[in-house]
């Protein structure tokens, strides 16, 4: 005979092993603790990115570089750290998340160690593009992955949270970043910058492993084996979407300085723009955490939402003349940003079961990769072929309405389920007590007598 019932459980995980013994609560303090490190980490690998602008007009004037040549090595950059997560993600599965953190710190400050010591424009591809870029593929998705393992009810408050530091990079290292170009220059503003980059290894080592190795390679076999969902037309249709939208992302990032320049405004007076846009950034995805946790139903509306308002607000661009109308364009793009960075991360929890979150998220990020690569690449070769500034706002926008449009269609969105006891007796008297969570894929089994306990 057997019984079956859904039931509400609170996840725990004990790890053991043969120097130490400790407990770690999912939502619990040590998770909150976890999602403020991986912000930290989070600020430190974007602040390249999110700043790039303001490193290539240093990077004219004193190495005496193409500017199309310089968006070229951000693209590269950007393209390896979103693409590179699926192989990040292959090295979590491998190793868990702690030791590929570290060694993607390494890899961050090596790259920025580099490019401290070298003028030619291959050496500064290799160290900028390559080198760093391959640190922020290692860092970037495990920050991410580590939040996703540490939370459960709470996730969708935690992510925002977290991911939040993505965004005060441009707060925090926008400001940062023109001092240190204005009194050291571009070399020595990268070797300090390296430095920066080391802080991120106490981030990464508050981040204690989950789970045993012998737990870690029974999901990972099942990961391997579990690709089903890529073949989903609504997985299909994000991914199109992934693509579509990270063309336009970055272009405000690398274009914006030098339009700003064009008319009339100084570096400095940009740079604190974009400290106001990284503050809005933090509340367009707290907003957006807010809002999908009271309407998880509707996440994928809401994203659309945050996308049109994006493209939309790349039309204050062009009619920006003075230092008032780019605050007033970093204002309210900020709010859209945020929400349409966090946007895709929590629609796809809702489209892709939870043991398929790392390899789903590892590809979605792969199609923003490619997305970064031709993004403001083609948006310098708009300008320079047409010949006006405002062009590649223009192109943005209506990237970024065509992204939305792609999303509308899908739907079947996965539902989380409660976890279930099942209970079987035996005609001998001896009852199996199985516990099995198809959200955390984890089955809990023991024998029992019925009068006289477990079988031990």
């Amino acid at each position: 005979m057997t019984w079956i019932k859904s039931v509400d459980l609170k996840q725990e995980v004990q790890i053991k092993n043969k120097n130490s013994r400790y407990k770690c609560v999912r939502d619990g303090p040590w998770a909150w603790l976890v999602a403020f490190a991986s912000a930290l980490g989070l600020s430190v690998t974007c602040s390249f990115f999110s700043n790039n602008g303001l490193f290539y007009t240093y990077m004219v004037e004193e190495l005496s570089i193409d500017f199309t040549l310089l968006t070229l090595i951000g693209s590269i950059n950007t393209a390896i750290g979103l693409t590179g997560a699926v192989f990040a993600v292959q090295l979590i599965e491998r190793f868990d998340v702690r030791p590929v953190l570290v060694v993607g710190v390494l890899f961050q400050f090596l790259g920025c160690f580099m490019s401290s010591f070298v003028s030619s424009y291959p050496l500064l591809f290799f160290s900028m593009a390559v080198v760093l870029g391959i640190g922020s593929a290692l860092s970037y998705v495990t920050f991410i992955v580590a939040v996703d393992k540490y939370f459960d009810k709470k996730k969708s408050i935690a992510m925002p949270l977290a991911t939040s530091g993505a965004s005060l990079s441009g707060t925090i290292f926008a400001p940062i970043c023109q001092r240190l170009l204005e009194h050291y220059g571009f070399h020595g503003a990268m070797l300090i910058y390296s430095a920066i980059f080391l802080n991120c290894l106490v981030c990464a080592a508050l981040v204690f492993p989950l789970e045993s190795k012998e737990s870690q390679r029974k999901v990972s076999e099942d990961n391997s084996m579990g690709m089903s969902f890529s073949r989903k037309p609504s997985f299909i249709l994000y991914m199109l979407t992934n693509l579509l939208y990270i063309i336009a992302n970055f272009i405000p990032n690398g274009l914006l300085p030098e339009t700003a320049l064009s008319k009339g405004v100084t570096q400095n007076d940009i740079s604190l723009t974009f400290s106001v846009n990284g503050i809005t950034q933090v509340i367009g995805r707290l907003m957006f955490g807010f809002l999908s946790h009271r309407l998880p139903h509707h996440i994928k509306y809401l994203w659309i939402i945050y996308l049109f308002g994006f493209g939309l607000s790349l039309l204050i661009v062009p009619l920006s003349t003075t230092l008032v109308h780019f605050f007033v364009y970093n204002l309210i793009n900020g709010i859209f940003n945020g929400g349409a960075n966090m946007g895709y991360n929590l629609t796809l929890r809702n489209i892709v079961e939870p043991k398929h979150y790392g390899r789903a998220i590892s590809i979605a990020l792969v199609m923003q990769g490619l997305g970064a690569l031709v993004g403001n690449p083609f948006a310098a070769f708009l300008k320079d072929v047409s010949g006006s500034g405002d062009i590649p706002y223009y192109f943005g926008c209506f990237i970024f309405i065509l992204s939305g449009l792609v999303l509308l269609p899908i739907s079947n969105i996965n539902q989380s389920k409660s976890p279930e006891i099942e209970i079987t007796v035996s005609e001998k008297g001896v009852y199996s007590h199985k516990v099995i969570d198809t959200n955390f894929y984890a089955v809990r089994e023991r024998d029992y007598e019925l009068f006289n306990g477990p079988i031990i």
